[in-house]
């Protein structure tokens, strides 16, 4: 099912929006990122949420503000093989 391989690039997402502060020192929204991404929040959010899997396009416009790349947020994402603790 395409949900479930969305949910772990939507947490890696949520993680790294969550570690940045902006100028005012608050964490970075959803909001924040969709004004800095050009992708509107509530795509963001899907996204995170697992409900929506975004194309690359929208992944290195969204990896972009997060000061990241696509394929880092990806590897992020991947989930723990088998049988290893984190």
């Amino acid at each position: 099912m395409p949900q479930e391989e969305a949910v772990p690039v939507g947490k890696a997402i949520r993680r790294r929006r969550r570690q940045i502060v902006m100028s005012d020192g608050k964490v970075m929204t959803q909001e924040d990122l969709g004004a800095a991404s050009g992708i509107h929040a509530s795509t963001i959010s899907r996204i995170e949420r697992g409900v929506h899997k975004p194309d690359i396009a929208t992944l290195n416009a969204i990896a972009a503000p997060l000061g990241t790349t696509a394929s880092a947020l990806l590897a992020q994402g991947e989930p723990e093989p088998a049988g290893r603790a984190s």
